[in-house]
């Protein structure tokens, strides 16, 4: 049994070259992300071959715990300023920016794939609000809440919000806070919602709120939404769609990758973590892939191997989460290549230099 972790030293480095560098038979299964309705997703799986008995074949792919919001569960919590300074007519604004948000988010399968949406307000405190599980119940709450009014408590507003997602636990949530004013510093209960996988997104309105707090409540200069007044909140609610819209990270700890090859392994090597390989059969083991596009590569000597026969017996994945990625674009695909039998000219060469 053989060990290698990542990182390996200049003599390495040097040795996979040459591999790559002598004729390979470079097979690009098919660039793209396989596994989209998984939350571990499996990309670009590529097969450099050379031919039966020279070394140096490579097998390579991607693993990444990421998914979208269309194909996972995720939840949904819009926390709306009700201080004083928000007035009647803004009020039933934020409340239809609210309704406009979660429907946003139900055109993307938040209700079909079993997430929720919860909705708060705060001023001096945060109010009870309420988690749902359709759009029109959440609505209809919605359309019942009665505006509080006093200070801007929105450190309370974003600790009701982790209470809320937390009813009905995902891998990824979305906060949306909603303030016009001056606030205390929310940093540190935003910090403590990002570390409950929480992706939160500040929107500003007018002049009020400070950006150093914008900033704190959402951990990077692209979760931040300013607008000018209560009118223009759907604006910011076009760029959180499509910031949402994308990938999210997901949660993927312990995660083992296991292949069998029909072949001998070389070598095998996988990002910031451990592989271990004996005769055909390699075994990754990685931390996290939440979020970290991780690469795994094999080299293979698979002399006497048919032409066109699978390079891959079996696969399988396990992690922590239990997730379960589409693997099948790493079975089957990679095949031993057909190579020409040696010209007549090759034939006279090798015995002039065996003869010399």
């Amino acid at each position: 049994m053989q060990q290698r972790s990542s990182g390996g030293g200049i003599g390495t480095t040097m040795d996979r070259f040459s591999l790559l560098a002598t004729g390979a038979l470079s097979l690009f299964l098919g660039r793209g992300v396989y596994g989209q309705e998984s939350c571990v997703q499996v990309a670009d799986p590529t097969w450099a071959a050379n031919c039966p008995c020279e070394a140096g074949s490579q097998y390579s792919f991607t693993m990444e715990g990421q998914t979208t919001v269309t194909a996972n569960t995720v939840n949904v919590a819009v926390i709306i300023d009700a201080s004083g300074s928000v007035g009647t007519a803004d009020w039933e604004l934020s409340k239809e920016f609210a309704k406009n948000t979660v429907a946003s988010f139900a055109e993307q399968n938040l209700f079909t794939n079993g997430g929720s949406a919860s909705f708060a307000q705060f001023a001096s405190d945060a109010s009870e609000g309420g988690t749902f599980y359709s759009l029109e119940d959440f609505n209809a709450f919605v359309d019942a809440d009665v505006k509080h009014s006093g200070g801007t408590d929105i450190i309370d507003g974003i600790a009701k919000g982790r209470e809320l997602l937390s009813a009905s636990p995902a891998a990824t949530s979305f906060m949306i806070v909603t303030t016009d004013g001056a606030a205390p510093d929310p940093q540190d209960e935003a910090d403590a919602a990002r570390a409950e996988g929480t992706i939160l997104y500040a929107v500003g309105v007018g002049s009020g709120p400070s950006q150093e707090n914008l900033l704190a409540i959402g951990g990077d200069e692209a979760n931040v939404f300013d607008v000018d007044n209560f009118e223009e909140l759907d604006l910011a609610l076009d760029d959180i769609v499509s910031t949402s819209g994308g990938s999210v990270p997901c949660a993927a700890t312990g995660a083992t990758v296991t292949v069998q090859f029909n072949g001998m392994v070389t070598e095998a090597t996988v990002d910031g973590g451990v592989a271990t390989y004996d005769g055909g059969d390699v075994v990754f083991t990685v931390d996290d892939l939440e979020a970290t596009p991780t690469n795994f590569e094999v080299w293979l000597d698979w002399c006497g191997q048919p032409e066109g026969a699978e390079v891959i017996a079996s696969v399988s994945y396990a992690d922590d989460e239990g997730n379960t990625p589409d693997l099948s674009a790493l079975e089957g695909e990679a095949v031993v290549p057909v190579c020409a039998p040696p010209s007549f000219l090759d034939y006279r060469q090798n015995i002039w230099m065996r003869c010399g």
